[in-house]
């Protein structure tokens, strides 16, 4: 602490002084490299730094080491293409959709090929605890903030939802970004709250889609508009 401390001192006298001779508008100070700012909000720091441009890479006491191309070589872009998926599964058989709105990120637990056993709610509860530590897990790795709602598969007893909110609450712990979990609605929504740090996954990702301009779905042709 005393070392950041000093730092953020360092900073702010040199900001002071920078701005004492600079005319409007002007930097002040550079914003962090992406390496230092992704190293700087990570829980826990890497063992090594894999680069094919090791002049890119701060001064830092983590080991550099050089790779021709490291996506190909730990196929990050595949990583990258599942991260962004609409559907997940679960070990369970059941499925997870996510659906990024303009106020929220919904989750939606579906039973799918869950299999049923004659105990129907343990069933059911199985699946929604491995469903709400895929959702922490989720969130940590898209990057998803503001407001999150997740819609379980319904459970009827009230220690069932208990277990399930523990175990979340549980999962989040791993989380370095701050989370609430705001309980269950009177609709049986599973309500959260994580502060929005940098833009998520998917905005960095992807892009609207110019034949649907991002809504997912096209106009249905006309009569006259359909081929004869």
């Amino acid at each position: 602490m005393r070392q950041e401390l000093a730092e953020l001192a360092r900073k702010y006298s040199e900001a002071v002084s920078v701005s004492a001779g600079t005319t409007a508008p002007a930097l002040i100070l550079p914003a962090p490299d992406p390496v230092s700012a992704m190293l700087r909000d990570v829980a826990v720091l890497p063992e090594r730094i894999l680069t094919n441009d090791p002049g890119a890479v701060p001064g830092t006491d983590i080991p550099v080491e050089t790779a021709e191309n490291p996506f190909l070589l730990y196929r990050v872009r595949d990583s990258l293409s599942k991260a962004l998926r609409r559907r997940v599964h679960l070990r369970c058989g059941a499925e997870l959709v996510v659906d990024p709105c303009e106020a929220m990120t919904v989750f939606d637990v579906n039973t799918a090929q869950a299999t049923q056993d004659k105990n129907r709610a343990r069933t059911i509860l199985n699946a929604n605890l491995e469903a709400v530590q895929e959702v922490a897990r989720l969130m940590r790795l898209r990057n998803i903030g503001g407001i999150v709602v997740i819609d379980l598969i319904d459970m009827d007893s009230q220690s069932d939802r208990e277990q399930v909110l523990d175990a979340l609450k549980q999962a989040l712990l791993r989380d370095p970004v701050k989370t609430v979990v705001h309980g269950f609605t009177r609709l049986g929504l599973l309500e959260i709250t994580r502060r929005k740090t940098s833009d998520s996954l998917r905005a960095q990702r992807l892009s609207p889609c110019p034949a649907c301009g991002g809504s997912g779905q096209q106009m249905t042709p006309t009569p006259s508009e359909e081929s004869p």
